[in-house]
């Protein structure tokens, strides 16, 4: 999926969110342009706290002399994407 690929760290359904503005990203990982932002909230469920990690994708590229983002990539940069998200992926998964 791509613009926001979402990880559940638990099924629990939610009551409450830290609120987003509050909260910073834990890790951003880049290749070739692409973007991808690791963001962790913490919750109040049925059971208890528990946290939820986000991805959000991008594509950073500079338009006469403007930096941009881009949530379109064309084929070769859906190659360096999936690399990326290989690389995302095994990094976050025991996190």
């Amino acid at each position: 999926m791509i613009g926001a690929l979402t990880e559940y760290v638990s099924a629990q359904q939610t009551d409450t969110i830290t609120p987003p503005s509050k909260n910073k990203p834990v890790a951003t990982y880049k290749l070739a342009g692409t973007e991808i932002t690791v963001w962790q909230n913490k919750y109040e469920g049925k059971n208890g706290p528990f946290i939820k990690r986000t991805y959000k994708v991008v594509k950073n590229y500079e338009k006469n002399g403007v930096w941009k983002t881009s949530s379109y990539f064309d084929m070769e940069e859906l190659v360096a994407l999936r690399k990326l998200l290989d690389e995302v992926m095994e990094a976050e998964k025991n996190k």
